[in-house]
């Protein structure tokens, strides 16, 4: 492998790809190409070398410095927005609008010819658009559940050129559980985190879609984008020794734990505000699936 590899991330977020080549030990050159500011203020909080490209309907080999490209472009990764893939969306897949910015993945992908590339994407994705995104990249997906690595039901679609053992992925689910290896300890006494008893009572009201609402999961439901959410606090929340007065002791989530959740350093995302945190955590790579991914490119 190169002394220090180039890395174009489209669709960044807050670059956990970059925090899985690090874990790696993987130094590298960093393009990122996003849009939200505050993915982007968490992204050069942490790694303040980071080359940021813009909307990635604008990248081109133009946005890469020239003497990198004339390099040669190591791998082009990303995690194409899912909206309009998921049960909860439209369903208008690569019509919809930010699904179908897919294609502009594939444009960048030609135009940059990277050695590697890797793409993530929804579980719940229909066969049809699976066929074709593997029709267009020329290799078949592998599907991977984050609660292989960590304690968090998080099921993706991976495509990439990598060469990647799937025979040395875990077989089974993580042995570690949301109680010993995610709550904080000490608990947080911040009492915003917390149930009221009528929250609690009106949290745990079956709602639509046959939903049951259950506490204290050792492998947690996906986490949502914005957690504070109906079924977001109530898929996630567990009953804790402690609690503040005039509360009950069923709490959600803290920041810190959904980045742990994620395989994210502990306030990683603390320059942003807790909604924020939620926000920009939720739309994240696993880092421990991403690292187990490019593991290959170290040797």
């Amino acid at each position: 492998m190169k002394k220090e590899i180039i890395v174009v991330s489209l669709f960044d977020g807050i670059s956990c790809a970059q925090i899985a080549l690090n874990k790696l030990g993987i130094k590298c050159i960093y393009y990122a190409s996003e849009v939200d500011k505050f993915s982007i203020k968490c992204t050069q909080e942490n790694y303040p070398n980071t080359i940021q490209i813009g909307d990635v309907s604008t990248v081109t080999r133009k946005s890469i410095d020239t003497l990198h490209m004339e390099k040669g472009i190591d791998l082009v990764i990303g995690g194409s927005p899912c909206q309009n893939f998921t049960s909860f969306g439209d369903k208008k897949g690569l019509d919809g609008k930010k699904s179908k910015l897919f294609f502009e993945y594939m444009r960048v992908l030609k135009e940059l010819d990277p050695t590697y590339f890797l793409l993530e994407n929804v579980g719940s994705m229909k066969h049809t658009y699976r066929d074709i995104i593997s029709d267009m990249m020329g290799v078949e997906y592998v599907s991977i559940n984050s609660n292989l690595f960590v304690p968090q039901h998080r099921r993706r679609l991976y495509w990439s050129n990598i060469p990647f053992e799937k025979d040395s992925l875990p077989t089974q689910t993580t042995q570690k559980t949301v109680q010993t290896d995610i709550l904080e300890n000490p608990t947080t006494k911040d009492p915003r985190y917390y149930y009221t008893v009528e929250n609690k009572r009106k949290s745990f009201i079956p709602s639509s879609f046959n939903y049951k609402p259950e506490a204290d999961r050792p492998i947690a439901r996906p986490l949502k984008t914005l957690s504070m959410s109906y079924r977001a606090a109530v898929d996630n929340c567990y009953h804790v020794d402690y609690y503040p007065p005039g509360m009950t002791n069923l709490r959600k989530l803290t920041p810190i734990e959904y980045e742990r959740l994620q395989g994210i350093p502990d306030n990683y995302t603390s320059c942003l505000s807790n909604s924020q945190r939620y926000k920009t955590i939720g739309n994240s790579f696993t880092v421990d699936v991403i690292e187990f991914l490019l593991a290959p490119i170290v040797n």
